[in-house]
């Protein structure tokens, strides 16, 4: 599952006891749904049990060395510093690397105030200050798109929620962590969370949004993929990247998942690529050059499916709509001819 790597870092903190209780709650979540996170858990369990807290004995002083060495790298000349995901590294004294070198291999979240000599994207708040209002955190969030940091992005929100439950900016900032995890990063459990919340909970903010169809849409296609494990999604998102072949493998997505709400937005891609960039091409138009250049049956089957909305919703022409409905009705797939059905018995009577 994509969000496993997310938990990883709090395997490796449970089994010291270093977790805070919302941390251990969402690790006790995730590992209720994930057996190969139990079996890591145990796994680091295991580990740890074999593991001497005693600390060994040294048989010199090092403190002595660390120091020199510390005050050699302050007097250093230092380059201009070359951004690293969210932390920068320049001069950094040997226990910072060390803490980063850990993350990186346990899949601990990164440290963004973790710079050395250098200032960083974002400074830790002292223990006095206030948490930064959700609007300032909104705003930071965007900057941090902006910069493709959506992991940090992603984080910053997530804290934010938990800080700020009843702001009223928290469906506005609900819905930005469901699109980062599902556009950005993929991460489509968390996706399907986000967007379950905002369906279920915040529909009064979402009926006032020109999203909300589209939102419902995201929503109703992960909660389908969810009983594939999202091998759909990942199939499909994994196709539309392809630098070269993008419209056979998204031909393929389709004939793998055909009458799935997957299977329907690849041919939709499908047909964005049919129509190259011809702004004056209808959806019908660009649906039926898809159909036209597609060699697989079933790829064909879906697009009569798409076809007969199209034509039913935009061309408001209810005889093609008709046609093209009964022909994805008679696909040997049974999703795929039952949704076109339910379809056809949806249409005014000739």
């Amino acid at each position: 599952m994509l969000g496993c790597f997310r938990n990883r870092g709090l395997l490796a903190a449970a089994a010291y006891d270093e977790l805070g209780e919302k941390e251990r709650e969402r690790l006790t979540r995730h590992l209720a749904r994930c057996p190969a996170c139990r079996a890591r858990a145990d796994a680091f369990g295991a580990m740890r049990a074999r593991i001497n807290d005693d600390p060994p004995a040294l048989e010199r002083d090092l403190l002595p060395i660390l120091r020199r060495r510390i005050q050699a790298e302050r007097e250093t000349p230092v380059a201009a510093p070359l951004p690293m995901g969210r932390a920068v590294f320049f001069g950094a004294s040997a226990a910072a690397v060390a803490i980063c070198f850990t993350a990186a291999f346990t899949g601990a979240p990164e440290w963004s105030g973790l710079v050395a000599q250098g200032g960083g994207e974002r400074d830790a708040p002292a223990a006095h200050e206030e948490a930064p209002s959700m609007a300032s955190v909104l705003a930071e969030a965007e900057r941090y798109v902006n910069a493709r940091d959506y992991t940090g992005a992603y984080q910053l929100l997530q804290e934010a929620l938990d800080a700020h439950e009843d702001s009223p900016l928290n469906g506005q900032a609900r819905l930005k962590l469901a699109d980062l995890a599902y556009t950005h990063l993929q991460w489509y459990p968390e996706a399907h969370e986000a967007y379950e919340d905002l369906v279920r909970s915040r529909r009064d903010m979402l009926e006032d949004s020109s999203r909300l169809s589209e939102i419902v849409g995201r929503w109703n296609m992960l909660a389908e993929a969810r009983k594939v494990d999202y091998a759909s999604l990942m199939a499909y998102q994994a196709a539309r990247n392809r630098a070269r072949g993008r419209f056979e493998a998204l031909e393929q997505v389709v004939a793998a998942y055909p009458g799935t709400y997957v299977a329907s937005e690849a041919a939709h891609t499908m047909a964005e690529l049919a129509a190259g960039e011809n702004p004056n091409v209808s959806r019908v138009e660009a649906l039926e050059a898809a159909r036209q250049r597609s060699a697989h049956p079933l790829a064909g089957a879906q697009f009569a499916l798409e076809l007969g909305q199209a034509y039913r919703d935009e061309a408001r022409d209810l005889d093609n709509a008709r046609l093209h409905l009964q022909a994805a009705s008679e696909c040997p797939d049974q999703v795929l001819a039952e949704r076109a059905m339910a379809a056809l018995a949806h249409l005014p009577d000739p």
